[in-house]
């Protein structure tokens, strides 16, 4: 039976020789070696090695990717730029560093450098997406790579709130991955908060009374209770006088933003904030919270080795929120949050400054973190950048989190804090778009005349999530839930959002029929040597990691971990399924609808819908 043949029976029939061929296939393609990545050096992001080539720059393109505006401290050191005419380059993908060379640059850098005519690529580092890290000082670099979240927040003009840094040790029990050495995903939103602009903003470190309540730590598990004495030992939660003072003393005489704003240095304030008169001790005014499992006691006089303990931590960024997602007591979340600010009660508590930064601001990026950007060289919506060169703030996102040795990859709340400002973002265009200005301000009042019947519908639903609806006063409540769920119909994660993507599964079935395959792809990321391969472990040393291991590997490299994911899920299409390339292992594949989603630890898994040629409609 040919292979044709074989695709028109239903089900789709096939031989053992062609479901070996396909495992072999799979084989060939997931090898890391056959995707080996390299850096183009222009936007200095890892491309399969297929998707580069090797240009001789000649000065017209040099002279393009200058950029004059960059402090003369910062630029690069790595390679003799002199000899390159001041273009500002990625060492990692040039073949010489001390005379012209060839470099290798990517298809889209290389339309922009060899068109007719020549332009510097809007992802180049030189379009103020480069950050001088190599160029620091010895001893800023040093601390701040060794800073803590504290410190950093001691050192920062803003800081990001809605963020609780969880520390939580490995689970005594086997039988699993600790919870503690996974990814996670963000559900709460983030405000940008300045030191208080009319006595703080130009003072660092704040004051002990500006951080109180500002910091809190949790230890979740473990038959320990720690106390004030045992934190002295904990790294994690320590602050250093003198890294605080060399970051701050560098930042106001380097960095512009800081400079520009007159922010100075007070050693009084940073007398005042660590407890003890040592270089290192436990910040004023902690907050100490322990949360012990329910079967075990907690004791505080358990001699704990606090070092080896914080060697084997994850930090990870997390949000908690009460109830379900599912429908029903989705509706009682939106009417107990609509009820709570219709009685007055304050949703969003700001404990440090009075006004909130904008985050279209050019400098939100070194005010909020500064250990990321440095210099203040790097800003979203840099005001030097020229209007044809001006990108998003979702494309330069995107190209921060695919550079070379990312540091943007590795903090732990950067990304969070900005999908959230993309969330909001989205939020803001599509209540502005899809409703008039008139009907804006009437869903308002709408609103506070409901204020009663949802109250009442919030209780009633906190008891009873499947209550039957049915007063008219209740029923006038879900409209107005439906008519805000469907003002937010794109905005990704909203109710509104999943609803739309049934109506177009909706669609295709009426438009192709019924579907043949629903199938869930699940990738174990800690099985998987791909997540080692674009993390730059190499693939024999990751075989040899425990479980517990390639969880913290897997959690503190998550792009990497995202990044497998997909060669995974294209592979998939490619080989197995074969869509527009023939006949795959479930017969000839005319469509696919796929939506992506993470799991309760952050991981991602692929549901996948399939319709086949000659399935029964």
């Amino acid at each position: 039976m040919t292979a044709e043949e074989g695709a028109q029976i239903y089900p789709p029939i096939r031989s053992l020789s062609k479901k070996l061929d396909i495992v072999r296939e799979w084989q060939d393609c997931m090898s890391p070696q056959k995707l080996v990545e390299d850096v183009c050096a222009v936007c200095a992001q890892m491309f399969p090695c297929g998707e580069l080539s090797d240009i001789h720059p000649s000065s017209e393109i040099l002279s393009v990717l200058r950029n004059e505006w960059l402090p003369a401290d910062c630029r690069p050191k790595t390679y003799d730029i002199e000899r390159y005419s001041g273009a500002i380059l990625c060492h990692r993908g040039m073949h010489c560093l001390s005379d012209i060379a060839e470099i290798r640059i990517c298809t889209t850098c290389r339309k922009a450098l060899t068109g007719r005519t020549v332009q510097q690529p809007k992802d180049a580092i030189a379009n103020f997406q480069y950050y001088g890290f190599d160029e620091l000082p010895h001893d800023v670099r040093e601390s701040i790579h060794a800073a803590s979240a504290l410190e950093l927040m001691l050192v920062a003009a803003c800081r990001a709130t809605v963020v609780t840094h969880h520390y939580q040790t490995k689970g005594i029990r086997g039988g699993r991955v600790p919870e503690e050495a996974s990814q996670r995903f963000n559900r709460g939103n983030v405000a940008l908060l300045p030191q208080d602009p009319s006595a703080l903003s130009n003072v660092l470190p704040p004051t002990q009374h500006d951080l109180r309540g500002a910091v809190c730590v949790v230890f979740a598990g473990g038959a320990f209770r720690p106390s004030a004495d045992a934190l002295q030992k904990f790294p994690l939660v320590l602050v250093s006088k003198s890294r605080v003072r060399c970051i701050i003393e560098w930042l106001i005489s380097n960095n512009e933003w800081y400079m520009k704003e007159g922010i100075t240095f007070s050693p009084e304030n940073l007398a005042s904030l660590v407890i003890g008169g040592d270089d290192v001790g436990v910040l004023q005014g902690i907050e100490i919270t322990h949360l012990r499992d329910g079967d075990e006691t907690a004791d505080a006089d358990v001699c704990v080795d606090w070092s080896t303990l914080a060697s084997d931590l994850v930090t990870e960024t997390v949000a908690y929120v009460d109830g379900d997602r599912s429908e029903r007591l989705w509706h009682a979340m939106k009417a107990a949050a609509l009820a709570h600010a219709l009685n007055h009660k304050s949703f969003l508590v700001s404990r440090a400054g009075s006004e909130l930064m904008n985050e279209n601001s050019p400098t939100f990026l070194t005010a909020v973190f500064l250990h990321l950007d440095p210099w203040g060289i790097g800003n979203f919506n840099h005001p030097a950048r020229q209007p044809d060169q001006r990108i998003s703030f979702q494309r330069q996102l995107r190209n921060l989190l695919r550079q070379v040795d990312s540091p943007f990859t590795q903090d732990a709340t950067f990304p969070f804090v900005c999908w959230n400002i993309l969330q909001k973002r989205a939020a803001s265009e599509n209540s502005a778009f899809r409703i008039s200005s008139a009907r804006r301000h009437s869903l308002v009042n709408d609103v506070w005349e409901a204020e009663a019947s949802i109250a009442m519908l919030a209780e009633k639903l906190e008891k009873n999530p499947r209550a039957k609806v049915d007063s008219v006063e209740e029923r006038k409540a879900l409209r107005l839930f439906r008519e805000l769920n469907v003002i937010c119909w794109s905005l990704p994660g909203s109710n509104g959002y999943k609803l739309c993507r049934r109506n177009e599964i909706r669609s295709l079935t009426r438009h192709l029929g019924t579907l043949a395959f629903f199938l869930t792809l699940n990738p174990h990321d800690m099985m998987n040597v791909l997540v080692a391969h674009y993390g730059g472990m190499d693939v024999s040393w990751w075989r040899q990691l425990g479980a517990y291991e390639r969880a913290v590997f897997v959690a503190s490299h998550p792009v990497a971990a995202a990044k497998a994911f997909d060669v995974i899920i294209r592979g998939f299409m490619d080989v197995v399924v074969k869509y527009n390339k023939g006949i795959g292992l479930f017969g000839k594949c005319n469509s696919y609808y796929a939506t992506v989603e993470a799991q309760g630890r952050g991981t991602l898994h692929c549901h996948m819908l399939l319709w086949v040629e000659n399935h029964p409609n």
